[in-house]
C-alpha cells in the first residue's frame, strides 16, 4: 500500500479553496485546530510576482482572545523557535503568521505554514497547571544529564519533496539506527495522523532509521494511538515521558 499517496489523495479530496478577490484565494484544510475547526490559509498574489501565504492572524488572535500571553519568557522562547525552525514570519501589528515564497515553492510553502500554526495552536496547552515546564527544555535535560549525544532541530525531506522537523536526531551507532526524535506535549488523533504521514514521507528515503515519539503522558491521552502509529509503521516508538528511565538504552 502506497500510503503517501493516499494521505496527499486525502489532502486534495478534503482541501477547498474560495476566491476571495482577484489576487487572494482561502484554502480551507482538513487540519482541526483545539476547536475542532478546520485551519484556514490565504494565498495573495503580491505586485512583484511573488505569493504572500498567511494565516490572516488567526492562529496567535485566538491565544489571545483565551488569554495566552506569548510576551513570557519560555512561551516567546517556544514561539520564536517554531518561527525559525520553519522560516515563518509574523507581523506584531497584524498578528499574521505568513511566509513569501515563489509560486515554484507554494506547496512546500503551504505545508511549512501549517505544520507551524498547529505547533503554535498547540501553545495553548502550556498554560494547563499540569505542565510544569516546556517539554523541549525537559527533553534537553534529560539527554544531558544521562549523557546521550544529539543534534537539534533537524530538516529532513521525504520522498514527497517536503520537509520536516525533528527537534532532535541521534546518531546511529553499533547498537542502534539512526533515531530521529519527536515531541507530543498532547497527543491526539490529529497530531497521530501528522506523525504517521511525516514519518512515512521521511522513512521512504532513509528506511534504515528510527522514529522516537515522546509523549507528555502527564496530559491525558487516548493510549490506543501509540499503538495504531506502530501498527502502521513498525519502526515508530512511542514513549511515555514518565517511562523514559525505563526505556534509556534505546537512546544510548
Amino acid at each position: 500500500m502506497d500510503h503517501i499517496t493516499n494521505y496527499l489523495n486525502w489532502l486534495k479530496t478534503n482541501m477547498t479553496q474560495t476566491q476571495i478577490d482577484p489576487t487572494t484565494v482561502e484554502i480551507t484544510t482538513p487540519f482541526l485546530d483545539r476547536h475542532n475547526d478546520y485551519t484556514q490559509i490565504y494565498i495573495k498574489i503580491l505586485d512583484d510576482g511573488q505569493l504572500r501565504i498567511s494565516d490572516n492572524g488567526y492562529i496567535v488572535d485566538d491565544l489571545k482572545m483565551c488569554g495566552i500571553s506569548l510576551k513570557g519568557e519560555k512561551r516567546n522562547l517556544i514561539f520564536h523557535q517554531i518561527l525559525n525552525g520553519r522560516g515563518i514570519r509574523y507581523n506584531d501589528k497584524t498578528d499574521e503568521l505568513f511566509i513569501i515564497c515563489d509560486r515554484s515553492q507554494i506547496a512546500e510553502s503551504q505545508h511549512t505554514l501549517l505544520q507551524g500554526m498547529l505547533d503554535i495552536n498547540d501553545m495553548f496547552y502550556l498554560n494547563t497547571d499540569t505542565v510544569t515546564s516546556v517539554f523541549y527544555e525537559d527533553v534537553i535535560d534529560f539527554f544531558d544529564s544521562n549523557e546521550i549525544y544529539y543534534s537539534q532541530d533537524i530538516k529532513v525531506t521525504g520522498k514527497s519533496g517536503l520537509s520536516h522537523d525533528f527537534p532532535f536526531v541521534l546518531q546511529k551507532n553499533k547498537n542502534h539506527p539512526e533515531r530521529m526524535i519527536k515531541l507530543s506535549n498532547r497527543l491526539d488523533k490529529n497530531e497521530a495522523e501528522r506523525i504517521m504521514f511525516a514519518w512515512s514521507d521521511v522513512s521512504e528515503k532513509r528506511k534504515d532509521s528510527q522514529l522516537i515519539v515522546f509523549i507528555n503522558d502527564l496530559n491525558t491521552y487516548n493510549k490506543d494511538l501509540p499503538r495504531n502509529m506502530s501498527q502502521y509503521n513498525p519502526s515508530i516508538i512511542s514513549v511515555d515521558w514518565t517511562e523514559r528511565d525505563k526505556m534509556i538504552k534505546n537512546f544510548a
